[in-house]
Protein backbone atom coordinates (compact mmCIF):
# COMPACT_ATOMS: atom_id res chain seq x y z
CA UNK A 1 0.00 0.00 0.00
CA UNK A 2 3.22 2.41 0.81
CA UNK A 3 4.85 1.67 -2.32
CA UNK A 4 1.55 2.36 -4.44
CA UNK A 5 0.76 5.38 -2.94
CA UNK A 6 4.87 6.97 -3.63
CA UNK A 7 4.11 5.51 -6.95
CA UNK A 8 0.89 8.04 -7.56
CA UNK A 9 2.58 11.23 -5.67
CA UNK A 10 5.79 10.81 -8.17
CA UNK A 11 3.25 10.60 -10.83
CA UNK A 12 1.29 13.99 -9.79
CA UNK A 13 4.42 16.15 -9.13
CA UNK A 14 5.02 16.53 -13.09
CA UNK A 15 1.67 17.08 -13.83
CA UNK A 16 1.18 19.78 -11.23
CA UNK A 17 4.26 21.73 -12.84
CA UNK A 18 3.03 21.27 -16.29
CA UNK A 19 -0.13 22.92 -15.47
CA UNK A 20 1.46 25.65 -13.88
CA UNK A 21 3.69 26.45 -17.03
CA UNK A 22 0.38 26.43 -18.93
CA UNK A 23 -1.02 29.59 -17.11
CA UNK A 24 2.14 31.27 -17.16
CA UNK A 25 1.88 34.66 -19.43
CA UNK A 26 3.43 34.01 -22.67
CA UNK A 27 5.19 37.12 -24.62
CA UNK A 28 3.25 39.18 -27.04
CA UNK A 29 3.56 38.71 -30.85
CA UNK A 30 5.40 40.66 -32.96
CA UNK A 31 3.34 43.56 -34.93
CA UNK A 32 4.01 42.35 -37.96
CA UNK A 33 2.00 39.28 -37.20
CA UNK A 34 -0.51 41.30 -35.66
CA UNK A 35 -2.13 42.51 -39.50
CA UNK A 36 -2.19 47.11 -39.74
CA UNK A 37 -2.71 49.30 -36.98
CA UNK A 38 -4.22 52.42 -36.78
CA UNK A 39 -1.94 55.48 -35.58
CA UNK A 40 -3.62 58.53 -34.37
CA UNK A 41 -2.38 61.94 -35.20
CA UNK A 42 -3.54 64.47 -32.83
CA UNK A 43 -2.61 67.26 -35.38
CA UNK A 44 -4.62 65.45 -37.95
CA UNK A 45 -7.31 65.05 -35.65
CA UNK A 46 -7.93 68.92 -34.53
CA UNK A 47 -7.32 70.27 -37.89
CA UNK A 48 -10.41 67.79 -38.76
CA UNK A 49 -12.59 68.57 -36.08
CA UNK A 50 -11.82 72.40 -36.21
CA UNK A 51 -12.53 72.04 -40.72
CA UNK A 52 -15.56 70.55 -39.68
CA UNK A 53 -16.23 72.85 -37.10
CA UNK A 54 -15.65 76.00 -39.50
CA UNK A 55 -17.89 74.15 -42.36
CA UNK A 56 -20.63 73.36 -39.27
CA UNK A 57 -20.48 77.03 -38.32
CA UNK A 58 -20.52 78.38 -42.26
CA UNK A 59 -23.94 75.99 -42.39
CA UNK A 60 -25.94 77.49 -39.56
CA UNK A 61 -25.19 81.36 -40.45
CA UNK A 62 -26.08 80.71 -43.83
CA UNK A 63 -29.31 79.01 -42.07
CA UNK A 64 -30.25 81.90 -39.98
CA UNK A 65 -28.90 84.82 -42.63
CA UNK A 66 -31.52 83.27 -44.76
CA UNK A 67 -34.01 82.92 -42.60
CA UNK A 68 -33.43 86.34 -41.27
CA UNK A 69 -34.10 87.42 -45.25
CA UNK A 70 -37.59 85.29 -45.86
CA UNK A 71 -38.73 87.09 -42.32
CA UNK A 72 -37.87 90.41 -43.19
CA UNK A 73 -39.72 89.97 -47.42
CA UNK A 74 -42.76 88.72 -45.16
CA UNK A 75 -42.98 91.34 -42.37
CA UNK A 76 -45.88 93.52 -42.86
CA UNK A 77 -44.55 97.08 -41.17
CA UNK A 78 -41.37 98.86 -41.38
CA UNK A 79 -41.33 98.97 -37.44
CA UNK A 80 -41.17 94.96 -38.22
CA UNK A 81 -38.44 95.25 -40.70
CA UNK A 82 -36.01 97.63 -38.83
CA UNK A 83 -36.37 95.42 -36.11
CA UNK A 84 -34.92 92.52 -38.17
CA UNK A 85 -32.68 94.50 -40.02
CA UNK A 86 -31.29 95.50 -36.63
CA UNK A 87 -31.26 91.69 -35.15
CA UNK A 88 -29.69 91.14 -38.28
CA UNK A 89 -26.86 93.11 -37.63
CA UNK A 90 -25.93 92.10 -34.35
CA UNK A 91 -25.86 88.65 -35.09
CA UNK A 92 -23.45 88.98 -37.63
CA UNK A 93 -21.45 91.42 -35.58
CA UNK A 94 -21.62 88.96 -32.88
CA UNK A 95 -19.85 86.62 -35.75
CA UNK A 96 -17.70 88.34 -37.13
CA UNK A 97 -19.33 88.34 -40.66
CA UNK A 98 -19.35 92.21 -40.93
CA UNK A 99 -19.16 93.61 -43.21
CA UNK A 100 -21.20 91.47 -45.32
CA UNK A 101 -21.01 92.17 -48.95
CA UNK A 102 -22.98 89.43 -50.01
CA UNK A 103 -26.16 90.42 -47.27
CA UNK A 104 -25.66 93.58 -49.01
CA UNK A 105 -26.28 92.76 -52.51
CA UNK A 106 -29.45 91.09 -51.47
CA UNK A 107 -31.09 94.29 -49.86
CA UNK A 108 -29.47 95.98 -53.31
CA UNK A 109 -31.42 93.92 -55.12
CA UNK A 110 -34.33 94.37 -53.44
CA UNK A 111 -33.88 98.47 -53.62
CA UNK A 112 -33.91 98.02 -57.10
CA UNK A 113 -36.72 96.08 -57.45
CA UNK A 114 -38.59 98.63 -55.10
CA UNK A 115 -37.16 101.64 -57.43
CA UNK A 116 -37.91 99.75 -60.64
CA UNK A 117 -41.59 100.33 -59.60
CA UNK A 118 -41.53 103.50 -58.62
CA UNK A 119 -40.79 103.41 -54.69
CA UNK A 120 -38.11 105.83 -54.42
CA UNK A 121 -38.63 105.82 -50.67
CA UNK A 122 -38.84 102.23 -50.24
CA UNK A 123 -35.28 102.20 -52.29
CA UNK A 124 -33.65 104.31 -50.23
CA UNK A 125 -34.79 103.12 -47.49
CA UNK A 126 -33.38 99.43 -48.73
CA UNK A 127 -30.32 101.11 -49.61
CA UNK A 128 -29.29 102.31 -45.79
CA UNK A 129 -30.06 98.59 -45.04
CA UNK A 130 -27.75 97.37 -47.19
CA UNK A 131 -25.19 100.21 -45.62
CA UNK A 132 -25.49 98.94 -42.28
CA UNK A 133 -24.05 95.36 -43.68
CA UNK A 134 -21.10 97.02 -45.84
CA UNK A 135 -20.40 99.91 -45.45
CA UNK A 136 -17.11 100.07 -47.92
CA UNK A 137 -19.47 98.43 -51.02
CA UNK A 138 -19.11 101.30 -53.70
CA UNK A 139 -22.48 99.95 -54.98
CA UNK A 140 -24.21 100.77 -52.32
CA UNK A 141 -22.99 104.27 -52.29
CA UNK A 142 -24.25 104.25 -55.64
CA UNK A 143 -27.91 103.86 -54.59
CA UNK A 144 -28.19 106.09 -52.18
CA UNK A 145 -26.59 109.01 -54.23
CA UNK A 146 -29.33 107.74 -57.36
CA UNK A 147 -31.81 107.73 -54.11
CA UNK A 148 -30.51 111.41 -52.88
CA UNK A 149 -30.30 112.94 -57.01
CA UNK A 150 -34.12 111.58 -57.13
CA UNK A 151 -35.11 113.56 -53.94
CA UNK A 152 -33.16 116.60 -53.95
CA UNK A 153 -31.68 117.03 -57.51
CA UNK A 154 -28.63 117.60 -58.98
CA UNK A 155 -27.64 120.81 -56.52
CA UNK A 156 -28.22 118.26 -53.77
CA UNK A 157 -25.23 117.97 -51.31
CA UNK A 158 -25.87 114.59 -50.33
CA UNK A 159 -25.63 113.75 -54.48
CA UNK A 160 -22.49 114.90 -54.53
CA UNK A 161 -21.56 113.23 -51.34
CA UNK A 162 -22.20 109.67 -51.79
CA UNK A 163 -21.30 109.88 -55.88
CA UNK A 164 -17.60 110.69 -54.32
CA UNK A 165 -17.95 108.18 -51.69
CA UNK A 166 -18.36 105.52 -54.28
CA UNK A 167 -15.94 106.74 -56.70
CA UNK A 168 -13.08 106.41 -53.80
CA UNK A 169 -13.72 103.24 -52.74
CA UNK A 170 -14.36 101.75 -56.10
CA UNK A 171 -10.62 103.02 -57.12
CA UNK A 172 -9.58 101.36 -54.18
CA UNK A 173 -11.14 97.83 -55.17
CA UNK A 174 -8.96 96.27 -57.06
CA UNK A 175 -11.89 94.69 -58.77
CA UNK A 176 -13.61 97.49 -59.84
CA UNK A 177 -10.49 100.31 -60.22
CA UNK A 178 -10.17 100.70 -63.83
CA UNK A 179 -14.23 100.71 -64.42
CA UNK A 180 -14.54 103.66 -62.38
CA UNK A 181 -11.69 105.20 -63.52
CA UNK A 182 -12.40 104.32 -67.73
CA UNK A 183 -15.82 106.41 -66.36
CA UNK A 184 -13.92 109.15 -64.56
CA UNK A 185 -11.85 110.00 -67.99
CA UNK A 186 -14.80 109.33 -70.00
CA UNK A 187 -16.62 112.44 -67.95
CA UNK A 188 -13.67 114.77 -67.98
CA UNK A 189 -13.50 114.03 -72.05
CA UNK A 190 -17.43 115.48 -72.01
CA UNK A 191 -16.48 118.20 -69.21
CA UNK A 192 -13.52 119.43 -71.42
CA UNK A 193 -15.67 119.13 -74.88
CA UNK A 194 -18.19 121.26 -73.44
CA UNK A 195 -15.98 123.72 -72.10
CA UNK A 196 -13.77 124.15 -74.88
CA UNK A 197 -17.23 124.54 -76.77
CA UNK A 198 -18.64 127.40 -74.90
CA UNK A 199 -15.59 129.27 -75.26
CA UNK A 200 -14.96 128.79 -79.24
CA UNK A 201 -18.81 129.96 -79.36
CA UNK A 202 -17.89 133.22 -77.14
CA UNK A 203 -15.28 133.70 -79.27
CA UNK A 204 -17.43 133.71 -82.70
CA UNK A 205 -19.82 135.74 -81.00
CA UNK A 206 -17.28 138.55 -80.18
CA UNK A 207 -15.06 138.60 -83.07
CA UNK A 208 -17.36 137.68 -85.73
CA UNK A 209 -17.50 141.41 -87.01
CA UNK A 210 -13.71 141.58 -87.19
CA UNK A 211 -13.29 138.32 -89.22
CA UNK A 212 -15.98 139.32 -92.03
CA UNK A 213 -14.01 143.21 -92.09
CA UNK A 214 -10.66 141.28 -92.52
CA UNK A 215 -11.70 138.90 -95.37
CA UNK A 216 -13.19 142.15 -97.27
CA UNK A 217 -10.32 143.53 -96.92
CA UNK A 218 -8.05 140.56 -97.55
CA UNK A 219 -9.53 139.87 -100.63
CA UNK A 220 -10.17 143.51 -102.07
CA UNK A 221 -14.43 143.08 -102.01
CA UNK A 222 -14.96 146.31 -100.55
CA UNK A 223 -18.87 146.27 -99.57
CA UNK A 224 -19.18 143.04 -101.22
CA UNK A 225 -21.98 140.31 -99.71
CA UNK A 226 -20.51 137.65 -102.72
CA UNK A 227 -16.71 138.26 -101.73
CA UNK A 228 -17.46 138.00 -97.86
CA UNK A 229 -19.20 135.05 -98.32
CA UNK A 230 -16.67 133.49 -100.60
CA UNK A 231 -13.74 133.93 -97.90
CA UNK A 232 -16.41 132.49 -95.43
CA UNK A 233 -17.07 129.07 -97.46
CA UNK A 234 -12.90 129.41 -97.74
CA UNK A 235 -12.50 129.63 -94.30
CA UNK A 236 -15.16 126.87 -93.74
CA UNK A 237 -13.85 124.34 -96.19
CA UNK A 238 -10.45 123.54 -94.31
CA UNK A 239 -12.84 122.65 -91.02
CA UNK A 240 -14.55 119.82 -92.75
CA UNK A 241 -11.93 117.59 -92.53
CA UNK A 242 -12.53 118.00 -88.82
CA UNK A 243 -16.10 116.19 -88.86
CA UNK A 244 -14.71 114.62 -85.73
CA UNK A 245 -16.40 117.09 -83.49
CA UNK A 246 -13.62 118.09 -80.92
CA UNK A 247 -11.21 119.06 -83.64
CA UNK A 248 -13.50 121.35 -85.67
CA UNK A 249 -13.72 123.07 -82.39
CA UNK A 250 -10.38 123.34 -81.70
CA UNK A 251 -9.95 124.85 -85.70
CA UNK A 252 -12.60 127.64 -85.15
CA UNK A 253 -11.29 128.25 -81.49
CA UNK A 254 -7.50 128.84 -83.07
CA UNK A 255 -8.88 130.70 -85.89
CA UNK A 256 -10.36 133.17 -83.35
CA UNK A 257 -7.29 133.29 -81.14
CA UNK A 258 -5.95 136.07 -83.63
CA UNK A 259 -8.66 138.74 -82.64
CA UNK A 260 -8.37 137.29 -78.93
CA UNK A 261 -6.51 139.26 -75.70
CA UNK A 262 -3.83 137.70 -74.38
CA UNK A 263 -5.81 136.52 -71.07
CA UNK A 264 -8.91 135.06 -73.49
CA UNK A 265 -5.98 133.16 -75.27
CA UNK A 266 -4.34 131.56 -72.05
CA UNK A 267 -7.82 130.14 -71.71
CA UNK A 268 -8.66 128.72 -74.89
CA UNK A 269 -4.97 126.72 -74.88
CA UNK A 270 -5.31 125.72 -70.93
CA UNK A 271 -8.74 124.09 -72.41
CA UNK A 272 -7.02 123.01 -75.33
CA UNK A 273 -4.62 121.13 -73.27
CA UNK A 274 -7.06 119.83 -70.62
CA UNK A 275 -9.01 118.46 -73.25
CA UNK A 276 -5.90 116.59 -75.14
CA UNK A 277 -4.84 115.11 -71.71
CA UNK A 278 -8.26 114.09 -70.73
CA UNK A 279 -8.70 112.56 -74.23
CA UNK A 280 -5.28 110.86 -73.21
CA UNK A 281 -6.56 109.60 -69.65
CA UNK A 282 -9.60 108.35 -71.41
CA UNK A 283 -8.04 106.02 -73.65
CA UNK A 284 -5.30 104.91 -71.68
CA UNK A 285 -7.99 103.78 -68.56
CA UNK A 286 -10.41 102.22 -71.19
CA UNK A 287 -7.43 100.05 -72.61
CA UNK A 288 -6.39 99.14 -68.92
CA UNK A 289 -10.06 97.93 -68.31
CA UNK A 290 -10.31 96.10 -71.55
CA UNK A 291 -6.97 94.49 -70.59
CA UNK A 292 -8.55 93.49 -67.39
CA UNK A 293 -11.19 92.06 -68.71
CA UNK A 294 -11.27 90.33 -71.57
CA UNK A 295 -9.97 87.07 -71.97
CA UNK A 296 -6.41 86.47 -73.83
CA UNK A 297 -7.22 85.74 -77.31
CA UNK A 298 -9.73 88.22 -77.79
CA UNK A 299 -7.58 90.55 -79.93
CA UNK A 300 -3.98 90.88 -81.02
CA UNK A 301 -3.93 93.67 -78.30
CA UNK A 302 -4.45 91.51 -75.55
CA UNK A 303 -2.31 88.77 -77.14
CA UNK A 304 0.60 91.47 -76.80
CA UNK A 305 0.16 92.21 -73.50
CA UNK A 306 0.52 88.75 -72.58
CA UNK A 307 2.35 87.27 -75.55
CA UNK A 308 5.18 84.85 -75.12
CA UNK A 309 8.57 85.39 -74.80
CA UNK A 310 10.65 85.52 -77.86
CA UNK A 311 14.19 85.10 -76.71
CA UNK A 312 13.75 82.47 -74.34
CA UNK A 313 12.15 80.86 -77.17
CA UNK A 314 14.70 81.09 -79.39
CA UNK A 315 17.12 80.05 -76.63
CA UNK A 316 15.45 76.47 -76.22
CA UNK A 317 15.16 75.99 -79.94
CA UNK A 318 18.67 76.59 -80.18
CA UNK A 319 18.59 72.76 -77.92
CA UNK A 320 16.16 71.07 -80.13
CA UNK A 321 18.88 69.30 -82.46
CA UNK A 322 19.03 65.82 -82.67
CA UNK A 323 22.44 65.74 -81.63
CA UNK A 324 21.76 67.58 -78.01
CA UNK A 325 21.62 65.28 -75.45
CA UNK A 326 19.00 66.96 -73.55
CA UNK A 327 16.52 67.52 -76.65
CA UNK A 328 13.38 66.07 -75.19
CA UNK A 329 13.94 67.89 -71.67
CA UNK A 330 14.05 71.14 -73.81
CA UNK A 331 11.58 70.46 -75.87
CA UNK A 332 8.84 69.37 -73.41
CA UNK A 333 9.78 73.27 -71.61
CA UNK A 334 9.01 74.90 -74.69
CA UNK A 335 5.77 72.60 -75.39
CA UNK A 336 4.98 73.55 -71.81
CA UNK A 337 5.15 77.30 -73.07
CA UNK A 338 3.28 77.32 -75.71
CA UNK A 339 0.66 75.49 -73.88
CA UNK A 340 0.70 78.08 -71.01
CA UNK A 341 0.71 81.03 -73.55
CA UNK A 342 -2.62 79.72 -75.82
CA UNK A 343 -0.11 78.17 -78.41
CA UNK A 344 -2.31 75.35 -78.53
CA UNK A 345 -1.25 74.18 -82.33
CA UNK A 346 2.65 74.62 -81.58
CA UNK A 347 2.28 73.01 -78.00
CA UNK A 348 0.39 69.66 -79.79
CA UNK A 349 3.35 69.60 -82.12
CA UNK A 350 6.02 69.67 -79.96
CA UNK A 351 4.58 66.64 -77.45
CA UNK A 352 3.22 64.96 -80.59
CA UNK A 353 7.37 64.55 -81.07
CA UNK A 354 7.99 63.67 -78.08
CA UNK A 355 5.55 61.30 -77.83
CA UNK A 356 7.31 59.48 -80.88
CA UNK A 357 10.65 59.91 -80.17
CA UNK A 358 9.96 58.27 -76.54
CA UNK A 359 6.67 56.24 -76.52
CA UNK A 360 7.54 54.83 -73.38
CA UNK A 361 7.51 58.02 -70.97
CA UNK A 362 3.64 58.52 -72.78
CA UNK A 363 2.42 58.14 -68.95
Amino acid sequence: MLVVTLCLLSLACPARGQGRAKVRPTAAPPASAQGPTIQLDPNAIRRQMASSYESLVDVNNQTTITRYIEAFKNAKTTEDQDQLVSELTDYCVERGLRPSPDVAEIFLALAYRASAHGNMEEFQRLSRYALSFDPGHPAVHLALAAAARSKGGLLSGEFYYEALTALFLSVQNIETRWAALANLGLWLRLTAFLLLGVLALMLVIKYQALLRHDIREWLGGGESQWVEAAGLIGLFLPSLLFLSGYWWIIYWAGLFLVYARWPQRAVILVAVALFVLSGAVNTFYQQRLYLTAAPPNASNLRCYAHRIGVGLDAGLVEHLGAQDPLRGTYTYILASRYLLHGSYMKAENLYQGLLKDSPDNAG
